[in-house]
């Protein structure tokens, strides 16, 4: 009864148990601190191209627009 028990389902799921937070600590909490990493990393990177001038701002914007208007434009002349 209680030998069996405790060799069958209580070993082997201390096993798993083990085997599961093993690979919990390497790989999860590896790509979420990577992930952060990551972000961190992409964020120092754009943090200059904030100047704090709406002007600034207003003439990327006006840019883009004219680039996709451009696309447009381009895309509906090869039809």
């Amino acid at each position: 009864g209680d030998a069996v028990n405790e060799a069958v389902f209580e070993r082997g799921g201390r096993q798993v148990t083990r085997t599961l937070v093993a690979v919990d600590d390497v790989a999860v909490e590896g790509a979420v601190s990577g992930l952060a990493a990551a972000v961190g990393r992409v964020s120092d990177g754009l943090r200059g191209l904030q100047t704090g001038f709406a002007r600034s701002y207003a003439l990327t914007m006006l840019a883009g627009a004219g680039l996709f208007a451009g696309a447009v434009l381009i895309t509906a002349m090869w039809r």
